[in-house]
């Protein structure tokens, strides 16, 4: 939900990235180094950074708490079409944060990637914990509460894409760093050729089992976006855009249309669905990561923060550091078992009240978005400091044991090929 670029959990230092603020008229090169000092964060960036978590939290929201899955099974009314309307806008938050990644850049580091497990798997087991301890959720005994503990980084289709990118990520920086001139374009088109053929295809598919409800084929495959597949399609599109500077080739208001159309397009369209009781078709039709709707509309915002120019003082360091504490909100999100007692509130509280239950979407976000950060914060504070030594022990381990791998590997065929030769 960094990989989510670097969503506070996997830091991505921005050595390859434009700036804010970075007129049309600079080339691919002074777009190229136009960015902060190597480690430090940027201000655009960031922004962007918390604005799609946002939108992740009200997409969640919407989906899970207003009424769009009761519209899928036919059901309609107002609330139904304005939250579906409402979803065309927040629904690429995760999209954005794959972009958000390319165009920074992964630096792989396996010690990252360690910190990043025990990070979830620390914060899971506690909500598991505490809403088994509360009541609010039903577990089966404590083998049950274990196992959920356990699984819990895996229940988020999100992370092990986003760690399959970051182990990719080496290949497709080199990939990129070797097209030139007009070969980033043809990757570009390529790619958006790509979202235009995978978006029908998830929709055949689901047509093939019945229409009820999209594919789950697999995390390599088209998979209606939720795959690798797409995570490093955006990455690519992430890094051309950060290579070429192609925000800076349309001024920031060309972007802001743009948004703007696709979104109410988008929900308009599934609003639309929803009117003339095709649930499912509205679900795939909104639901599907690789539509090039969400594509474009993603890259517009992208390219709109990108025009932000840098801010100082309180409010940029405020920026800052929940943009990197954001990952943690994703995990705690309106779906955590932590929740639950707080979803049971919401939901007999607005329950039948249709202003009441759209009004209180936005400070319901930030309220689960500051409880995320609060969260991260004091994980980082303590237990961040123990588990980030252990992880870097563990790459150095790791790493150490791949080069003896290496070692012993290149003797063995290299003892065959040199008995050969003296034979």
């Amino acid at each position: 939900m960094k990989n989510q670029a670097d969503s506070g959990a996997l830091r991505t230092l921005p050595a390859d990235e434009a700036a804010g603020g970075v007129s049309g008229a600079q080339t691919e090169n002074s777009c190229e180094n136009a960015g902060a000092e190597k480690g430090k964060r940027q201000f655009a960036p960031d922004v962007l950074r918390v604005i799609a978590m946002l939108f992740i939290i009200l997409h969640h929201l919407l989906t899970g708490n207003i009424g769009f899955s009761q519209a899928q099974q036919g059901e309609s009314g107002a609330l139904y079409y304005v939250s579906s309307f409402l979803d065309g806008f927040f629904v690429i938050g995760v999209n954005i944060f794959f972009l958000l990644s390319g165009y920074l850049k992964i630096n792989l580091r396996l010690s990252k990637i360690i910190s990043l497990l025990l990070k979830i798997f620390v914060i899971g087991s506690l909500s598991v914990c505490i809403a088994a301890a509360c009541g609010t959720e039903e577990y089966g005994g404590a083998w049950d509460i274990i196992l959920s503990c356990l699984t819990f980084a895996f229940e988020h289709w999100f992370v092990y894409v986003y760690i399959g990118i970051c182990l990719l990520s080496p290949l497709l920086n080199l990939f990129v760093e070797k097209l030139g001139g007009k070969a980033g374009y043809f990757v570009g088109i390529s790619l958006f050729l790509l979202s235009i053929v995978a978006f029908g295809a998830d929709y055949i598919y689901a047509a093939d089992d019945g229409g009820g409800s999209l594919p789950r084929v697999s995390l390599l495959g088209t998979n209606a976006g939720y795959s690798i597949l797409w995570g490093c399609a955006l990455y690519l599109f992430g890094r051309l855009i950060s290579l070429h500077g192609f925000a800076f080739r349309r001024r920031a208001r060309f972007w802001a249309l743009s948004f703007v159309v696709c979104s109410l397009v988008l929900g308009g369209v599934t609003a639309g669905l929803i009117a003339l009781g095709q649930g499912a078709a509205a679900w795939w039709f909104i639901y599907c990561y690789n539509n090039p709707l969400q594509l474009f509309s993603a890259v517009s915002l992208l390219c709109i923060c990108l025009h932000i120019r840098g801010g100082r003082g309180a409010f940029s360091a405020a920026v800052s550091f929940a943009a990197k504490h954001s990952f943690t909100a994703y995990i705690i999100h309106s779906d955590n078992p932590l929740f639950s007692p707080y979803r049971a509130f919401l939901l007999d509280c607005v329950s039948g009240k249709f202003w009441a239950q759209i009004l209180l979407l936005l400070p319901n976000a930030i309220i689960i978005f500051a409880l995320g950060i609060a969260v991260s914060f004091v994980y980082d504070f303590t237990l961040g400091r123990i588990f980030g030594r252990f992880s870097r022990f563990a790459e150095r381990v790791c790493l150490a044991a791949g080069r003896k791998v290496c070692g012993a590997t290149g003797r063995v065929f290299g003892g065959a090929k040199g008995d050969t030769k003296d034979s």
